[in-house]
C-alpha cells in the first residue's frame, strides 16, 4: 500500500520530464511557439516527402520532392532567384535539412533562448529572432556572390535552418549579460562571453 502512494507522489524521472514538456509547451511563450513551429513545420515536411515517395512507388512515377518543392523555400544564394522568390527570406527559417539539423538547431534555440527571456522581452527575443535570421540569409548571399570560390556555386546553392537567427540571439544576450554563467558538460562553469 505505501509503494503505490510512493509511485504516485514521486513520479518516475521521465514522467516529470513529460510534464515539463507539456507545460512548457502549453505555456504560449514566444520560444515555446517558435520551437513548435519549427517542429510542426519539419514534420511536415517529413510527411508530404514520404508521401510522395510512397505515391510515386505506387504508381511507378518519378518526383524528386527535394529538386522541385526546395527551390520554393529554401534561401538561394544567388540574387536573381531570389528576386523571383522573395518569401524564402523566411520560408528558409522554418525548414530544416534532416533530424539532426532540426534537434540541434532547436536544443541551441531552447538554451540560449531560455537565457534570453531571462533578461530581455519576448517582443525583442521574436524581433531577434527574425531579424537575425534575415540578416545571415543575407550574409549567406552576399559571401557566395563575392567570394570567388562560393561564385561559381551560387547559382545552385541556396541555405536552410535557423542557425542565423539562433547566432543572433547568441550574441544578442552574450552582449547584454557578458557575464552571465553557465555550466558546460566536460568544462564546468564559464561566463557567456
Amino acid at each position: 500500500m505505501r509503494n503505490q502512494y510512493a509511485n504516485r507522489y514521486n513520479p518516475s524521472p521521465l514522467r516529470s520530464l513529460w510534464e515539463r514538456i507539456k507545460r512548457f509547451l502549453t505555456e504560449n511563450s514566444a520560444l515555446s511557439n517558435l520551437l513548435i513551429a519549427n517542429i510542426g513545420i519539419a514534420i511536415l515536411m517529413w510527411t508530404a516527402q514520404s508521401t510522395v515517395k510512397i505515391v510515386c512507388a505506387f504508381w511507378n512515377l518519378s518526383f524528386d520532392f527535394h529538386q522541385w518543392v526546395w527551390p520554393y523555400i529554401a534561401f538561394p544564394a544567388d540574387v536573381n532567384t531570389f528576386l523571383h522568390h522573395p518569401w524564402t527570406l523566411l520560408t528558409s527559417l522554418f525548414i530544416h535539412n534532416g533530424f539532426w539539423h532540426l534537434l540541434f538547431n532547436m536544443v541551441m534555440l531552447y538554451v540560449i533562448g531560455r537565457f534570453y527571456l531571462q533578461y530581455l522581452s519576448q517582443k525583442k527575443f521574436l524581433i531577434t529572432y527574425f531579424i537575425g535570421g534575415v540578416v545571415g540569409n543575407f550574409l549567406y548571399m552576399l559571401a557566395f556572390n563575392i567570394i570567388p570560390t562560393f561564385a561559381r556555386l551560387a547559382p545552385v546553392a541556396s541555405c536552410v535552418g535557423a542557425s542565423g537567427a539562433i547566432m543572433a540571439i547568441m550574441l544578442a544576450i552574450t552582449l547584454y549579460r557578458p557575464n552571465h554563467p553557465i555550466g558546460l558538460l566536460f568544462i564546468g562553469r564559464i561566463t557567456l562571453k
